[in-house]
């Protein structure tokens, strides 16, 4: 049965919702649909039915006997219940006789001589699942009109039979398309207005989603290519960037509004990726800003629009309309790996494609946006997309760097805002505290308070504004702990605007340290068989030691299992020279 008849449409309309009240007496929240209380029988199998049953003088279990249930399971490669239609100039759907065939040889005879058509096509291999109208709009409209009718109805007339429909349509289009349906059509964008809902579906706008795309097929992709770590990370983080627009801040609270118009793409990418916020901000804002990312994600704009080929070209009105697409990206991964002689790609050799890729203007309208702040900025600038994005990178290598060399202690900033928590918290209660040293209760230590507050909040210079602060971190404490009972606090994630101000302090003192580590591990990569250069010599055995080993974990020597992001010599090299060059 190609239209694969539910088995209850045998039992009579009549006694069906009393039949199945009875079985549903216990589940009193069960929703039974319209379609199995009132569906019918196909035409073919009704004729069948009810040719058998004037054969068997009304006999309902002698009809039974040829009835056999089939399981059938969902299938988009074989089109069961599961189809997707692309755009054509063919019906969804046709009606074609099958009384000679010789599959009904073994029915009655008073089967056999009834005129019977089978039907075939889309809608019929989807019934009972899902239909998707890829690209609906590009099909000339006499094409895809019947949907009118067929989504009200729940069925569609064909040449000789009325096909009863028990699926669900869903279909796609893209905003141009959608725009210039509306305008050209207007009667009939209002008729099928009514008989749908618009779903928005942008771009990615979480560069972590993103990154597992990449990641996922760059083994496929790049076939023999060694792909250099956080290559696929700066590449979803700058398509997203180019696909964020400046939120209004009208919209929302008025203590939100400087933030929202200071708010970068970068920052805002991190927003919506990890939750986090701006540095600078007060615990309030931080709650207030936090509280708004599922508006500002939902947020409508004016429409976008760019001048190209001598009229108004519109983009979209909604963040994700526009900017770099996936496909694009991995064009951009694949041109970076295409250079003759290339082993290896990095992330210098992905920025050299990025600007070649925002050359071509002319095929990407998005590129010619009216820059909104930073918004749309996309290079020639230290505060473009582009710039942050490199330098986001910088960042992120140099981190692992000093990971590699043991400068990196999470342990040791938890230990140090725990303590500065256990002071602060008595200080405002004007209690004293229990020294585990001397076995003596004393005072909180006022100028270890000062210390850290000045690393994390450096405007503040009176006591009064200092208790306001202190008071503001065991609020935030204390929100967090509502929504997390039972749980010791996460300071890393309540403050990580603080945590990375404490980080970035520490890394300031060991700067000239990291420096020197650096230009040891470039001579140690240089060489290739573990001796430094002769400027190299001169630095401190324990200095050398630190990078010889930080070069073997970066080179994935200790990992003790394959690991797909790991450094070669050379990435590792390109690594540092970037970051002697530009942070050392």
């Amino acid at each position: 049965d190609e239209v694969k008849d539910h088995p209850l449409f045998l039992v009579p309309v009549a006694s069906r919702r009393g039949l199945l009240q009875d079985v549903l007496a216990k589940e009193q929240q069960f929703v039974i649909s319209d379609v199995i209380l009132h569906g019918e029988l196909s035409h073919r199998n009704r004729k069948i039915f009810d040719a058998l049953l004037a054969s068997y003088g009304g006999d309902m279990r002698r009809v039974l006997q040829h009835v056999q249930v089939e399981r059938f399971f969902l299938s988009r490669q074989y089109r069961q219940g599961l189809v997707t239609v692309e755009p054509k100039q063919t019906v969804d759907a046709r009606s074609f006789p099958v009384t000679p065939d010789s599959a009904f040889a073994s029915l009655p005879a008073s089967v056999g001589s009834q005129a019977m058509y089978a039907v075939q096509g889309d809608l019929v291999d989807a019934n009972r699942g899902i239909v998707n109208f890829a690209d609906l709009l590009k099909r000339p409209y006499e094409h895809y009109k019947y949907l009118l009718t067929a989504t009200e109805t729940g069925s569609v007339a064909l040449d000789h039979l009325v096909l009863g429909l028990d699926q669900m349509f869903t279909g796609s289009a893209n905003d141009v398309e959608l725009l210039a349906f509306r305008m050209q059509r207007p009667a009939e964008y209002q008729s099928f207005r009514a008989r749908l809902e618009l779903i928005r579906v942008p771009f990615l706008l979480d560069y972590r989603v993103e990154r597992k795309i990449y990641q996922e097929q760059v083994g496929d992709i790049l076939r023999g290519v060694h792909v250099a770590p956080h290559v696929t990370k700066v590449l979803a983080l700058w398509g997203v960037m180019t696909r964020m627009r400046r939120p209004d801040a009208a919209r929302y609270p008025k203590q939100l509004t400087k933030v929202i118009e200071l708010l970068t793409p970068l920052q805002k990418a991190d927003l919506y990726a990890y939750g986090r916020v701006p540095r600078g901000l007060s615990s309030e804002e931080a709650r207030e800003l936090l509280a708004a990312v599922p508006e500002m994600y939902q947020e409508t704009f004016p429409q976008a629009v760019v001048q190209a080929e001598g009229s108004a070209q519109p983009l979209g009105t909604y963040e994700g309309s526009f900017g770099a697409s996936v496909r694009d990206l991995k064009a951009v991964l694949l041109a970076a790996a295409s250079e003759p002689g290339t082993s290896c790609v990095t992330v210098p050799k992905v920025f050299v494609e990025l600007r070649e890729y925002l050359r071509d203007k002319a095929n990407y309208r998005w590129m010619s946006l009216e820059v909104d702040g930073s918004f749309h900025l996309l290079d020639g600038d230290a505060a473009s997309i582009t710039s942050q994005c490199w330098e986001r990178w910088l960042d992120w290598s140099d981190w692992e760097v000093r990971e590699a060399l043991g400068l990196v202690d999470e342990e040791r900033y938890l230990e140090l805002f725990r303590k500065y928590v256990v002071h602060a918290s008595h200080s405002l209660k004007r209690e004293r505290l229990f020294d585990e040293v001397t076995g003596e209760l004393t005072d909180p230590d006022r100028k270890f308070m000062a210390d850290i507050e000045k690393t994390m909040v450096p405007d503040l210079t009176t006591d009064a504004a200092r208790e306001k602060h202190r008071a503001e971190v065991l609020s935030r404490i204390g929100a967090w702990a509502l929504s997390h009972p039972n749980e010791d606090p996460a300071y890393d994630e309540i403050f990580p605007d603080y945590f990375a101000l404490l980080q970035e302090d520490y890394y300031k003192r060991q700067k000239e340290a990291v420096g020197k580590s650096v230009q040891a591990m470039l001579g140690l990569l240089r060489e290739g068989d573990d001796k430094p250069r002769p400027e190299g010599e001169r630095l401190g055995e324990a200095t050398l030691h630190k990078a010889r080993h930080a070069v073997e974990v970066l080179l994935g020597e200790h990992d003790g299992t394959q690991r797909r992001e790991r450094h070669t010599r050379e990435t590792l090299k390109e690594t540092l020279v970037n970051l002697t060059r530009h942070r050392y």
